[in-house]
């Protein structure tokens, strides 16, 4: 996503692909998501924390969110990709186990 790095370059890109609400507000750094939510979103992605789930516990807060990506690693593994409202980078993930609760985003072709 060439352009969208905070400053307009780079791969800091976290903060144009988060919404400009319901992240959790922390930090001292104007890179990353939590700092200042008005200046999120420059993207248009609006990226919402979720969470995650696993078969043991639930992480349902407002720091970080996790999505499936439509990448397979192989029939059990998978690419996902993870926000967190302390960090200025979009983090890939190889390795999640397909029985993990992400999020998933869906895009209309119309």
């Amino acid at each position: 996503i060439y352009g969208f790095g905070y400053g307009g370059s780079g791969e800091d890109i976290a903060k144009a692909l988060a919404a400009t609400t319901n992240w959790q507000k922390s930090s001292i750094d104007p890179s990353v998501i939590g700092y200042d939510l008005s200046t999120n979103n420059l993207s248009g992605f609006s990226a919402l924390p979720g969470g995650s789930c696993a078969v043991s516990y639930i992480i349902n807060d407002a720091s970080n969110g996790n999505w499936w990506t439509s990448t397979e690693n192989n029939s059990q593994m998978v690419w996902s990709c993870w926000l967190d409202s302390n960090s200025p980078e979009l983090v890939f993930i190889n390795g999640n186990e397909n029985a993990t609760g992400y999020s998933v985003r869906c895009i209309s072709d119309n």
